[in-house]
């Protein structure tokens, strides 16, 4: 009988540490709540001031581009802002005909956008065309 009644007690006693806790996180929440309750609403023009001192700036940065570097600083990839343009010439999705009619400004128009002679742009397909 006598452990029964130790048992209780010792419950009790860990029953009330948690009420001591419990209460003790009450007042910490309270004091959060009360806290942003007064910056809300009494010390908000200060607050305000302070946040108009700040400056916004809106700027592009250009990125580091080209290096891919491993853990211990060894080059694992890079890249050549060069560009190839290739054209499967043997396409079945391509008409021959479209191509035909349209080829002196296809010529033209690659020549105005990247320079060059429109002859050249001409030897050039002929030759992937072949």
């Amino acid at each position: 009988m006598r452990s029964e009644s130790s048992n209780i007690s010792e419950s009790t006693i860990k029953t009330g540490r948690f009420w001591v806790l419990f209460v003790g996180l009450c007042f910490v929440g309270i004091a959060i709540l009360w806290r942003i309750f007064c910056i809300q609403t009494i010390e908000h023009e200060h607050w305000t001031e302070r946040g108009a001192e700040f400056q916004h700036s809106i700027r592009t940065i250009a990125p580091a581009r080209g290096q891919i570097q491993a853990s211990d600083g060894s080059l694992l990839a890079t890249s050549v802002p060069v560009y190839d343009l290739r054209w499967d010439s043997k396409c079945e999705a391509i008409k021959w005909s479209v191509y035909n009619d349209k080829f002196d400004s296809l010529c033209s128009g690659f020549s105005e956008i990247l320079g060059g002679d429109s002859e050249e742009f001409s030897r050039h397909f002929e030759k992937a065309k072949s």
